[in-house]
């Protein structure tokens, strides 16, 4: 299969492109095995894909402002880091928008950061990994914008712990 690529301001006029989003449980890294924690399962499932996706830009909207000295990242299994680098979560303050690993910004200037990046294949589930230590309470919402790259592709909102 031919992957089309494309860079920054392009569009692909044959995508149908959709918005997800994913309400993510409070962080409570403190307990073990909850989300945010670095324990047995560090790894929250934000969407489940199937078929092939192209995905324009992946962001969280903090509902509730992060504490703790973990950092998260949002990637796949295969690149933990695809979407989102490593963000220290003392960075990440109530309604600002995590759009990469420099400072967040105010939810006016995350469109900039709207042009097709990525193509995601069966499988490749994507998550948010929590990184050195607890991230300990706060809550995060995630977008994505993504356009299925084959007929019968989805993604399904997730939220388990692995």
């Amino acid at each position: 299969m031919v992957i089309p690529t494309f860079g920054a301001g392009q569009d692909l006029p044959f995508l149908s492109w959709k918005t997800a989003k994913h309400v993510s449980s409070a962080f409570a890294g403190a307990t073990t095995d909850a989300h945010g924690s670095i324990g047995e399962k560090p790894t929250y499932t934000l969407w489940t894909v199937t078929g092939r996706i192209y995905i324009r830009t992946v962001f969280g909207v903090c509902g509730t402002g992060l504490a703790g000295t973990g950092e998260a990242q949002v990637g796949t299994a295969t690149n933990t880091v695809l979407f989102l680098a490593a963000t220290e979560a003392v960075n990440i303050d109530v309604d600002e928008v995590w759009a990469d690993a420099a400072d967040p910004i105010d939810k006016a200037a995350v469109l900039d950061a709207l042009s097709p990046q990525w193509y995601v294949s069966n499988g490749e589930d994507i998550i948010e990994t929590t990184t050195s230590t607890d991230i300990t309470s706060g809550q995060m919402d995630y977008f994505m914008v993504w356009a299925p790259a084959e007929e019968g592709a989805t993604i399904v909102s997730s939220g388990a712990l692995s």
